[in-house]
């Protein structure tokens, strides 16, 4: 599972499906108040409306006042029931949702030229060291003369099958490498070079691999196992 720093994780998810739920409650609320309002106001208006002919001033601002409470509110609650919800953003969810995704993350030594920053962490695990939930700083590019990072991340999810049979569903390492394939090829055929050529026979080589290992598994029997 491939996620922006928009964090839609199954947390996020979770949390995102509450706060619909609560904001459409919330809607029907204020629907029913102004609908209450919208009956209380003309009939406070007519009340106050004859209290003055009867000459009742007390009576006549008493259902004056509540009339145009009524009214106050009417209104208020119509605007809040159609009120459009602001376009959510990364930095509109919650700090504990930052906390979660960043527990026990462990920085890798690697870096991307021509930059010298560590822009790769990961989360660690007791048994594999971590090798399943990376984070990723997003690049800029290469301006100014120097390599460039954003503040925002990207969180990659590699799937996961746990000792107790669990799975955490995420992207296949063959996904991500033929995603880069494929991408390699496009760009090359704008801008060719040996270079290019060389990342994708890599690629390849790498995909035939992963084949290789999935036919092996297939055949002794343990593929989908924890088993060497």
């Amino acid at each position: 599972m491939v996620l922006m720093h928009n964090k839609t994780n199954l947390k996020h998810i979770l949390m995102k499906t509450s706060f619909d739920k609560q904001n459409k409650r919330d809607k029907y609320i204020y629907l029913f108040g102004a609908c209450l309002m919208a009956v209380v106001f003309p009939l406070a208006s007519i009340k106050a409306v004859l209290y003055s002919f009867l000459s009742s001033p007390v009576e006549f601002i008493l259902y004056e006042a509540i009339s145009v409470a009524a009214l106050f509110f009417c209104v208020k609650d119509f605007m809040l029931v159609f009120k459009k919800e602001p376009t959510e953003s990364s930095t509109d969810l919650p700090a504990f949702i930052y906390d979660i995704e960043h527990k026990n993350l462990k920085q890798l030594p690697y870096t991307v030229l021509p930059s010298e920053e560590k822009s790769i962490s990961v989360e660690d695990d007791p048994i594999y060291g971590g090798a399943h939930r990376y984070i990723l700083k997003n690049s800029l590019g290469f301006n100014n003369g120097k390599a460039e990072y954003d503040k925002t991340e990207t969180v990659i999810q590699f799937v996961q099958k746990n000792d107790d049979g669990t799975m955490i569903p995420g992207v296949q390492s063959e996904q991500l490498a033929l995603i880069l394939l494929d991408r390699t090829e496009k760009l090359n055929k704008r801008f060719p070079s040996r270079e290019n050529q060389a990342m994708m026979d890599g690629l390849r080589v790498f995909l035939d691999a992963c084949e290789d290992r999935v036919k092996n598994r297939m055949e002794r029997g343990v593929m989908g196992d924890l088993k060497k």
